[in-house]
């Protein structure tokens, strides 16, 4: 008997660290991600996207919106315009 209740109380001790491990995790990761988010800006998500992009437009799409606004290339600095050369296999 005295068996089984050092068991199920080695096995409490397992359970409750495992729980609070997971909770540093948790934590650790939600600060990681509020720092992420609060550095995210419309321009950068943009930037990224493009910076991935392999060119090849989509051949289906669910809906109007383009991939590029237009629209906002207005708000590019001079020096992202496409004018101008780059150093990237030109």
């Amino acid at each position: 008997m005295a068996r089984r209740e050092i068991e199920a109380q080695q096995k409490v001790a397992i359970a409750k660290g495992d729980a609070e491990s997971l909770l540093v995790v948790a934590q650790n990761q939600a600060k990681a991600n509020e720092i992420l988010a609060r550095s995210l800006t419309p321009i950068l998500v943009s930037y990224k996207s493009l910076e991935r992009w392999n060119g090849v437009l989509p051949q289906v799409s669910g809906g109007v919106v383009p991939f590029i606004d237009v629209g906002k290339m207005s708000s590019v600095p001079a020096a992202a315009s496409p004018d101008q050369k780059t150093t990237r296999g030109e």
